[in-house]
This record gives C-alpha cells, sequence and structure tokens, in this order.
C-alpha cells in the first residue's frame, strides 16, 4: 500500500459488522510517517479507482474484487499530508507541524477500547505537542467513525439555521429552566450545524480530491501526447524521405527504360 511516494506496511479494517472500512492500522506506529497516516487516512484512490472513504460498499467491493482477482500488489492512495513551518513554542526552532485535513468537531463523540489504545501510542511526546496531537486524532477518529453524516440529508440553509438561535421564536429557549439544560440544547444545536457541516467539508475533499487527480491524469495525457506528437513527426519525416527515394527511382527507371528503348531500336 502507497501513502504519498512511499511504501508502508499499512492494512485496512473494518469497524462495524457491515464490514465497513473504519480504521487505519499501522505497523510501526511510533515513526512520523505512521502519526501523519492516522491523521490523514482518507483514501481517495484503489488500483487507480478514485473513491471516498466514506463511501465504504464501493471500497469492499474494490478490496473483495482485487481479492478474487488475486491482483497484486493492491494500491490504495490517501490525501498527502499538509505541512506548515511554524515556529515550535516548546522547542523554539522551526519545526514542520502537521495541519489536520479533516477536522470535525463531535460532542456526542465517546471513544471505544480501540480508540483510547489508539490515542495511547502518541504518549511519547512534549506535554504541548502531545494535547495538539490528542486533539487531533481525536477529531480524525470520531469523523471517520462519524456514520451519521453520510446517511442524513443536506438541509437548506434556511432550514438548517432556523430556530438555532432565534429570538422571535423563544419557545426553545423558555423551556431551558435550567443552566444543564441550556447547555444540552445548545450542543445540540451546535452539533446539528457541525454534522451538516461535515458533509459539506467531505464533499468538498472529494470534489478537490478528483480534481487532482483528473488534473494529474490531464497532465499525464498531455505528455503522452507530446511524446506521441515527437514520434509521428519523426516517422513522417521517414516517410517523405522514402517517398522522395521512391520517385528518384522510379525517374532513374523511366530515364533507363527510354535509353534502353532507343538502343534496341538503334540495333534494328
Amino acid at each position: 500500500i502507497t501513502f504519498a511516494d512511499e511504501l508502508l506496511g499499512i492494512e485496512i479494517v473494518p469497524y462495524d459488522k457491515q464490514g465497513s472500512v473504519g480504521a487505519v492500522v499501522i505497523n510501526n506506529k511510533h515513526s512520523e510517517l505512521a502519526k501523519q497516516v492516522a491523521l490523514h487516512s482518507y483514501i481517495i484512490g484503489v488500483n487507480g479507482t478514485v473513491v471516498s472513504d466514506w463511501k465504504h460498499d464501493n471500497i469492499i467491493q474494490l478490496l473483495k474484487y482485487n481479492k478474487e482477482k488475486n491482483n497484486r500488489p493492491l494500491t490504495i492512495t490517501f490525501h498527502k499530508p499538509v505541512v506548515s513551518n511554524r515556529l515550535s513554542s516548546a522547542h523554539h526552532s522551526r519545526k514542520p507541524k502537521i495541519v489536520q485535513t479533516r477536522k470535525t468537531i463531535d460532542f456526542n463523540y465517546k471513544h471505544n477500547n480501540n480508540n483510547d489504545s489508539n490515542d495511547n501510542n502518541n504518549n511519547d511526546n512534549n506535554n504541548n505537542d502531545n494535547n495538539n496531537n490528542n486533539n487531533n486524532n481525536d477529531n480524525a477518529m470520531a469523523d471517520r467513525h462519524e456514520n451519521d453524516h453520510n446517511n442524513v440529508p443536506l438541509l437548506a440553509p434556511d432550514k438548517l439555521f432556523n430556530g438555532l438561535i432565534d429570538e422571535d421564536t423563544p419557545n426553545d429557549w423558555d423551556k431551558c429552566k435550567t443552566q444543564s439544560n441550556l447547555r444540552a440544547m445548545v450542543k445540540d444545536k451546535i452539533n446539528t450545524i457541525h454534522r451538516h457541516y461535515a458533509q459539506l467539508y467531505h464533499h468538498c475533499l472529494d470534489m478537490k480530491s478528483f480534481q487532482g487527480l483528473l488534473q494529474d491524469c490531464i497532465t499525464e495525457k498531455i505528455q503522452q501526447l507530446s511524446i506521441v506528437c515527437k514520434e509521428n513527426l519523426v516517422i513522417m519525416a521517414k516517410l517523405y524521405f522514402c517517398e522522395s527515394l521512391v520517385n528518384t527511382l522510379n525517374i532513374d527507371l523511366f530515364h533507363s527504360n527510354y535509353r534502353l528503348q532507343t538502343q534496341t531500336k538503334q540495333l534494328f
């Protein structure tokens, strides 16, 4: 399995009974590149076929097809990690910082044992880096294990934001007699916004991924076309040269036949 331009020991494992792809297990979990894959495990291609990591059925179908056909090696393409050079406050030196490309906050998300074990693998970093990595891992894992954002249809903006915070319709707010009820209602409304934002965010990533793959494909085809054009020019030059030789031979043959006929007439 390839991640960007490097070969890694990675396997994709299901996380539910339906066989939906939900996690990426990395053999060397303590390497920096492994942490990048954990943060950016967003599948965009299987053996050259464009897919999305939330379209589990398509991925499973491709994996089963390749298994039945014994197609090896299986190439799975992930998003490239986005790296920004920011000054690290802990080390006071310029250090590459991984920018989370799939960050979605889910207040209702709770860790399971597997997620806790995965999060504990990053405890070797410094305190500041550890906090940042844990937050990013929480958001990424919640993002990957969230199912309802795939099944809920997109709402129009007026329907989505209608009644979230509206002073003219204070019925929901009047029901919140305690601070805890108010917090619960606010979290519920924020979760609604985040869930639909996650949908739009994933659709945007899919579009950008497809645009990138399409651009790479077009660039590759243009390069191949330029090579074919050069080969065609060489072949055309050889063809013109052969045609000129054939014309020259025809002219020489015509003159030779004319001389032969003239000599034959002179003899008789």
